[in-house]
């Protein structure tokens, strides 16, 4: 199989978020396919490695996808696909880079097709105490000629506030109006604490996600679901401490936490890549998301140089015009292969 029918195969595969099972079974018959041993692990990851060395490379993509399926079709170098960017190309880079090496003795490289990472990242979460690697790379798209360092963290909150039903002619604050201004003081904070910093990876970024109202009759209550962009040097516990002074009469509860993380940029992983990508013709760049990735769960846990990359144009994720470039999908490959190279020869 081919790295282009590979890659076909995944997103004709079509896998939301808690729907895996398609995907999954694809990737494992082709790893198979491709001289990689392979499992299916107990929450449904599949995963395949070469090498049966002491010394180990993690190459962790995730092989689910947000919902919205998109009819999988060529255009001249472009191949449309829910997943082509986020992040079945890197994924499927993964595959095609490892099965087309020599394992040198001593060394193992293990690549992971994680399901969850799109909701809460069980995936991820099943795997990191079972691998302890030299090296961590994970599967999102940064363009084959950049490689990510870092992702903000990520605090998933609910508030809810009650209040007792009024005449409108009272003109007391509902439950409603009490929701609106909880979210404006969050906003105003979000603000005094940005003040500071000018790199929006450095700033605390809030998005409200939903909100919904009603009454019974004697009460009426609103909810709201916020979603806060964290930057490094903000804890997510700290966060939400802060937050719950501004709640007033309602209440904030804690859905999700997610830390932010910054690799380092002087290790042999990165120094790797800046050598591999020069190596095509390429001038190296380092990018910082905003949005947060299975590299922020396992990095930590790993204590290993880690990085994310693969081919592709994150704006498109998640569009409904989700494209990836062939000859961007096929230098990547390039990349990566050298990249392994050079670490394997650490």
């Amino acid at each position: 199989m081919d790295e282009v029918t590979l890659l076909e195969g995944l997103l004709r595969s079509y896998s939301p978020t808690a729907a895996e099972q398609l995907a999954v079974e694809f990737l494992a018959h082709a790893m198979r396919g491709l001289d990689f041993q392979v499992e299916v692990d107990a929450v449904g990851n599949a995963i395949g490695w070469r090498g049966e060395g002491g010394r180990q490379i993690v190459l962790l993509g995730h092989i689910d996808t947000v919902r919205g399926e998109i009819p999988v079709r060529r255009e001249g170098d472009l191949l449309f696909g829910r997943g082509a960017v986020d992040a079945k190309g890197a994924l499927a880079c993964f595959v095609a880079a490892v099965s087309q090496l020599t394992i040198p003795s001593g060394w193992q490289v293990v690549v992971i097709g994680a399901v969850g990472e799109e909701g809460d990242s069980r995936g991820a979460k099943a795997i990191v105490d079972r691998y302890w690697p030299d090296f961590a790379i994970i599967g999102e798209p940064s363009g084959w000629d950049r490689v990510t360092l870092g992702y903000k963290g990520s605090l998933l909150l609910s508030y809810r506030v009650e209040q007792p039903l009024a005449h409108p002619a009272a003109q007391a604050e509902n439950a409603p109006e009490a929701a609106v201004a909880f979210w404006n003081r969050l906003t105003a904070a979000a603000a005094a604490w940005n003040e500071p910093y000018q790199r929006t990876f450095d700033q605390v970024t809030p998005i409200l996600r939903q909100m919904q109202s009603g009454e019974d009759g004697f009460n009426g209550w609103a909810e709201l679901w916020i979603n806060l962009r964290l930057p490094a040097w903000f804890a997510p516990g700290q966060a939400f401490i802060e937050l719950s002074a501004l709640a007033g009469a309602g209440r904030l509860h804690l859905l999700d936490a997610v830390p932010a993380y910054l690799g380092e940029k002087n290790t042999a992983l990165v120094r790797a890549f800046l050598s591999a990508i020069r190596a095509v013709g390429g001038k190296p760049a380092f990018a910082l998301k905003s949005g947060t990735a299975d590299l922020n769960l396992a990095a930590p846990v790993w204590g290993c140089p880690a990085v994310a990359y693969g081919p592709g144009d994150s704006n498109l994720d998640h569009t409904p015009n989700e494209h990836i470039s062939l000859s961007e999908y096929r230098r990547s490959i390039g990349v990566l292969k050298e990249v392994l190279n050079q670490l394997m020869q650490v």
